[in-house]
This record gives structure tokens, sequence and C-alpha cells, in this order.
């Protein structure tokens, strides 16, 4: 019988991690053969309190509940938050006065980054043609086929801020879905 314990492998102190089911088998046997705590302690490389809990009740080891404050949010609000706040413009605080939570806003925030599918991000400026578009350019072009162009200036409708940007709008990026983008034009007319 002793041999066996030559196959128990020698590792440091862990603190505050569970045994695995194959500590809690080599202790079962260890405490079958009669060793003592700081044995078992010892071989397995864990605390002889740890040891002694588990001895003391192996069906309810693990079972305790963590303590601590409970959240303020329960899982299905918590889903609501990332849900409400998924791929929108929306900020905390309008998530908030959407969804009528209960909850400041670093809590809500706090949600968006736990979830791991939110990221801050910036909304890409990508041009505006849809399907009106293309068909009113093509009318346009067909209808002045025998203008003179030579008297005509063009211009590509640039606009330039001399007091800064517009304004880079910030949105919360689900990971899982494509990014949003946005499209202004000068004018409010479509062409």
């Amino acid at each position: 019988m002793p041999n066996l314990f030559t196959q128990v492998i020698h590792i440091e102190m862990v603190r505050s991690t569970r045994l695995s089911l194959e500590q809690q088998a080599q202790i079962d046997l260890m405490v079958e053969l009669g060793l003592h705590f700081s044995e078992m302690s010892r071989r397995i490389g864990r605390s002889r309190d740890c040891i002694r809990r588990y001895v003391n009740d192996p069906l309810a080891y693990g079972t305790a509940k963590s303590p601590g404050r409970p959240r303020i949010l329960n899982q299905r609000e918590e889903r609501a938050v990332v849900r409400c706040a998924s791929n929108t413009v929306k900020s905390a605080n309008d998530v908030i006065a959407e969804l009528d939570l209960k909850a400041s806003k670093s809590t809500v925030l706090r949600t968006f980054h736990r979830s791991g599918h939110l990221k801050r991000a910036v909304l890409k400026p990508v041009p505006k043609m849809t399907d009106a578009h293309k068909l009113k350019r093509l009318a346009f072009a067909k209808s002045n086929m025998a203008q003179d162009w030579s008297k005509i200036v063009w211009s590509d409708e640039k606009k330039f801020n001399l007091d800064g940007p517009d304004g880079a709008h910030s949105y919360w990026r689900d990971l899982r879905k494509d990014p949003m983008t946005f499209s202004r034009r000068n004018s409010e007319e479509d062409r």
C-alpha cells in the first residue's frame, strides 16, 4: 500500500482554490490508511485546514456560498442592460433611464465591461449610397448627356471645419455583431 503514495506529486502550497477530485480521492485513501493531517498536507501540498474541512464533511465540501454583498442587478437585468446598450450610442445613464433601473452609472458600466461582449468604439464614417441615390445619379447622367460640361465647376462637397471636428461619436460595440457606421452629408437633400 505505501507504494501508492510515491505517485503523489509534491507541489507548492496553494491558497484559496478548491481541492480537485484527484486530491479528494488521495485524501480519502490517506484517511483510510490513518495518516495525520500534517502528513497529508505535506504530500498533497495543501493546508491542514483545507484537508480538515474536506475530511469533516466531504459531501458539503465546496458548496458554501461566497461571502460578500449581493449584486444590485440580477442576471436577467444584467442581460437586459447588455442587450439595451449593444451596438447603440446610448450612455450608461440612457440605459438606466430606459430600463428604469435602481442602479448607479458605475454599476451599469461594470456590467458592460463584465459582459465581455461590449467594447467602447468610435463610429466609422462611411458614405451613404442607397439604391435610390444610385437611381437618381443614373437619371441625372442620362438627362445631361448632351450638356456642355466645359463650363461647369465641379465640387466634391468637401466641408472644412476650422473649429475642430464635428465630433467623433462613440458607441458600445457588441463584438458579436458587425461594427456600426454613420453617414453624414453636408446638405440634407437626397441626391
